[in-house]
């Protein structure tokens, strides 16, 4: 599956961008990959680091999955970071309930970075597919502010947690 996202706020005419992200279930694992394609030099993409769990994540440039099952209230969210540092919670309902997300492994996550081109791939190894999944991303302009990037943005603010609209059926292949 792919989801072409869009900026909440309008973007200046000197930072455009277009993301994308694939999505697919194979061999127990979530594998997501964000494209970001444009003038990447206006935006903040930070080199990869630690790759470490770390909480606030979408402070800064960060990809995000929410993920949840057909029928419950619960979800789960994944933060992926340009440095390789990720963030995984649950929740039992809407923005309720947080705790850091047990997972077997960490998430792999792998990075292509070209002039134009930007790639954050990552690996999760899931207990079962979701069958719902929204994707998102959080991206920072150059001059600090934050952008937020969603395949629909249903509220008059952005907010990735509103499970109503965004979340798509997602079909595990």
């Amino acid at each position: 599956m792919r989801v072409e996202l869009r900026s909440f706020a309008p973007l200046p005419h000197s930072a455009p961008l277009r993301i994308s992200v694939d999505a697919g279930w194979q061999d127990g694992q979530l594998h997501l990959r964000y494209t970001v394609d444009g003038l990447l030099a206006a935006w903040q993409i930070p080199l990869a680091g630690s790759g470490e769990r770390r909480d606030g994540l979408w402070k800064s440039t960060c990809f995000e999955a929410f993920a949840a099952s057909a029928e419950a209230e619960g979800y789960s969210e994944f933060n992926f970071a340009p440095s390789g540092d990720w963030a995984a919670y649950s929740f039992n309902a809407y923005r309720a309930g947080m705790t850091p997300l047990a997972l077997e492994l960490p998430p792999l996550l792998h990075v292509q970075r070209h002039p134009d081109k930007y790639v954050l791939s990552a690996e999760v190894l899931l207990p079962e597919p979701p069958s719902r999944l929204s994707l998102c991303a959080v991206l920072v302009r150059e001059d600090g502010q934050l952008t937020y990037w969603a395949a629909r943005h249903p509220a008059t603010a952005p907010d990735f947690h509103n499970l109503q609209d965004p979340l798509l059926e997602f079909k595990a292949r």
